[in-house]
């Protein structure tokens, strides 16, 4: 007779040939169902290449191992499909084996004590990527004397295992939904205002404009001009999943470096701080011409929502410098009045109809 400790059970057949012993599932009709996903494929990813799943003992204390009727992969899948009902509506998932085995060991002259155990781990399949929902884990514990006939026995305590894994699987799922990425049925941009907070070091763009006490470094020794501007824009991001909607929340930041910008004395002239107002001007422009282009993405996952708002910043970035350096080819750093008028007339323009 086996005295066992159970954290699960579970009902399948177990056949003995002369090499081994033969585990055959047997479906157990559950009221959990899967809700909103499908098993669609299962992997044996134990670290073992052996199909046995461990040996047991032989009256004659000689051990044999223990492998499943059509493999794992098969036979777990087969009980789960057919002991669960599936939603094939909803979300495919991979359940893939980390370690499902069995060990027993031989204390004193007759007595044996046995442990099995099964990990998986469940991930949603999308777009050929595989997305971690959650781990689940069961094990039980026994003893034995070797004379004991242990088939209906040890069918009883192993086969449990895959039922308690899979409906903790499914209950971690219903509890979870709501944030879990798998299950994201919409994705948002939010664009949050502009950061702007007083600071020594720095002038944010929607502070005031710019004034010649802002720039704070001493020139630079050799540059043949009057003045430098040093502005930029960054962003801070946050995505979020609740209620099955991802959303990307993005703080933008349009500033200037008062520590890196510097003016020569002779150059601090009320033109001369338009066209460095211009340069500022610009940033912000760019940084909205960025915010337009991000605010509709759409996306499944945090990554690609995350990458594809990343990808385009750098985008916007070089774009911002380009046009900074053409700014300044074209205006001779103020010098040609007229195309620093030109330039200052599209900018204006600009900034009125510019909106989200």
């Amino acid at each position: 007779m086996i005295r066992s400790l159970f954290t699960v059970f579970l009902l399948l057949t177990l056949i003995k040939t002369n090499a081994q012993f033969v585990l055959d599932l047997v479906p157990k009709n559950n009221s959990e169902k899967c809700v909103d996903f499908y098993l669609a494929e299962v992997v044996d990813d134990r670290r073992s290449e052996e199909a046995a799943l461990g040996s047991i003992y032989k009256p004659n204390l000689q051990k044999t191992k223990v492998v499943f009727q059509d493999g794992p992969e098969k036979s777990i899948g087969d009980y789960i499909r057919k002991s669960f009902r599936q939603d094939t509506k909803g979300v495919p998932v991979q359940v893939r084996i980390d370690e499902c085995s069995i060990t027993e060991n031989l204390w004193g002259s007759r007595e044996i004590k046995g442990e099995m155990k099964l990990v998986i781990t469940v991930f949603s399949i999308k777009q050929e990527k595989l997305i971690k929902i959650c781990e689940a884990r069961s094990n039980t514990t026994y003893e034995r004397s070797p004379e004991n006939e242990i088939e209906s026995q040890l069918s009883a305590e192993m086969s449990k295992l895959v039922n308690s894994a899979f409906v903790f699987v499914i209950r971690n799922i219903d509890k979870n939904k709501g944030v879990i990425e798998a299950f994201v049925k919409e994705s948002y941009v939010e664009i949050l205002p502009f950061y702007q907070a007083e600071d020594p070091d720095t002038l944010y763009y929607q502070s005031r404009k710019v004034n010649w006490d802002d720039f704070k470094a001493a020139p630079r020794a050799g540059s043949q001009y009057g003045a430098a501007i040093f502005t930029n824009f960054a962003i801070d991001t946050k995505i979020t999943i609740k209620d099955r909607v991802l959303t990307a929340y993005v703080r933008p930041k349009v500033l200037m470096d008062k520590n890196m910008s510097w003016a020569r004395t002779a150059a601090k002239t009320i033109d001369g701080l338009r066209h460095e107002q211009l340069h500022f001007d610009i940033t912000y422009l760019v940084m909205m011409e960025f915010l337009n282009k991000i605010k509709d993405f759409k996306a499944d996952t945090v990554d690609d929502l995350g990458s594809m708002i990343h990808f385009e910043y750098l985008e916007y970035y070089r774009k911002m410098n380009k046009v900074q350096e053409r700014y300044d080819s074209e205006t001779r750093h103020s010098l040609y009045l007229n195309q620093q008028i030109l330039w200052e007339n599209k900018i204006n323009e600009q900034l009125k109809t510019t909106r989200l």
